[in-house]
Formats: C-alpha cells, structure tokens, sequence
C-alpha cells in the first residue's frame, strides 16, 4: 500500500480514538458490516472515495485529514473556505482565471497573451485573489502561487454541485474532439460499451477501476509541484451507470 494512503488510514484511526468512535458506530453510520469496515482500515479494500464518505460521517473534512497526515497546520492547506467558493460562483471569471494559475501554473502575461485580458482587468483579478490569500500579489502583476495539494479540495462545496455536471461535459466533448496537435490525440480516448453481467461481477469492475484510479490520483498528486516538462495535463472522467441507453420518454410516445 502507497505510504501515503498509509498515513492518511492510520491519522484517520488516530482521529476515531481521540473522539471515541468505535467501528461497531461507524459500521452502522456508514450501514456496512463491522468487519467490512475493520477489511477498509487495513488497506484491503479501501479507496480515496471510501475515505471521504468515512471523514463525512466523522465530521472531519478529508483536506484536513491530509493536513492532519503531513504533520501541517490545518488553515495553512485549507484554501477553497466556503466563502472563496461563493465569492467564485458570483464571480467565475476569477475562478477560471485562478484555475490557470493554479492548476496549470500558467503566468499572468501567458494568460494575458492567450486570452487577450487587459492590464486593468489582470490587476483586479490578481489583486482579488490576493485578497482572498490564494495568491500573493508581486510587483508588475507577478505572483506567487500558494501551494496547495490536489486533494486539499474534495469539491464537496457549493461550487463544484455548479461545476460538477458543466466539467463532465466538458471532458466528454474534449474525448471526441480532434486537435492539429497529435500529441495531444494520443492522449483522447472516449469509449461506452454496455455490459452485461452479474451484479458481484458489476461490483469487482467497478471495484478494480477504482483502485486503478486512485493509484494514479497517488502518483499525480505526489508530483503535484513537479518541474519535470515531461508531465503533462490529463482530464479524466470515471462513471457507470445502471440504466439503459435509451430515452424512455421517445419510446411512450
């Protein structure tokens, strides 16, 4: 097991010691059996999900379970309070600005090349995020980024319900689209197959693909602050769904 996940199962065992919560209450609150739960705890059938619906149902949010985990002061990594998150729905244009920022370490003059943003509107923004201590504000519109990991955000908030739905899409339609850049086609893969199978099968698929998942979300995230030019940025969308691909509503016409 990755030595992070490690630490991340045994602060959240330190967690329920400390608030007196045993694994007979938390089995119930989370409505699985006692030794399925004992089964996640020693790493067997864990997941990051299964962690976040752990640290809901203990009121603890899974940002500072990772802060908690490094040994870091739980404000200094917390950065998406939830009322950055209501000032960035009133204002998505400084969200999205701060998303290049952040995510995809771009500087302010690339931004200002590649979107055309004017000197005043790149002062405003910048000086907002200043405000809002995601960034600090340097002389000539250059910044410092705040570190943060990935997973300092579970997007559990206001904005990512606004989100969620509109970046799904928007991944799908990137999957299917061409670019002049081949590298970057090598790297668009889209495919939807239904299948057919017993429900245990379901759940070893749907098991085994999100073990996968997390193990590269693993890797991702420990090399988050990484100045290897070799990485590159991959948006990935993991879902099933039971239902029948068709539209009922068309049929009972």
């Amino acid at each position: 097991m990755n030595n992070q996940f490690s630490n991340l199962i045994d602060t959240l065992k330190a967690h329920l010691k400390e608030n007196k919560i045993t694994y007979k209450e938390l089995a119930t609150r989370l409505k699985c059996s006692e030794s399925s739960l004992k089964k996640m705890f020693s790493g067997k059938d864990c997941s990051v999900m299964k962690l976040i619906n752990i640290c809901k149902q203990v009121n603890l949010e899974f940002s500072d379970l990772v802060a908690i985990s490094k040994n870091k002061n739980i404000e200094d990594i917390r950065f998406m309070k939830r009322e950055v998150e209501e000032f960035f729905i009133k204002n998505m244009k400084h969200f999205n600005y701060f998303i290049l920022l952040y995510l995809y370490r771009m500087t302010p003059t690339q931004i200002k090349e590649k979107y055309n943003i004017n000197d005043k509107l790149t002062f405003k923004i910048l000086k907002k995020l200043d405000e809002l201590k995601l960034i600090e504000l340097l002389p000539y519109n250059n910044v410092k980024v705040r570190k943060f990991g990935l997973e300092t955000w579970t997007g559990e908030g206001p904005l990512m319900k606004k989100l969620r739905k509109e970046w799904a899409i928007n991944v799908l339609n990137n999957s299917l689209a061409s670019n002049k850049q081949t590298h970057k086609n090598e790297l668009r893969h889209y495919q939807l197959t239904p299948f057919k199978l017993t429900v245990s099968e379901a759940n070893k698929f749907i098991k085994d693909s999100k073990k996968l998942y997390d193990e590269y979300f693993i890797k991702s995230n420990s090399r988050y602050d990484s100045k290897n030019e070799n990485l590159v940025i991959l948006n990935s969308l993991l879902c099933f769904s039971p239902e029948l691909l068709v539209d009922e509503e068309i049929l009972k016409m």
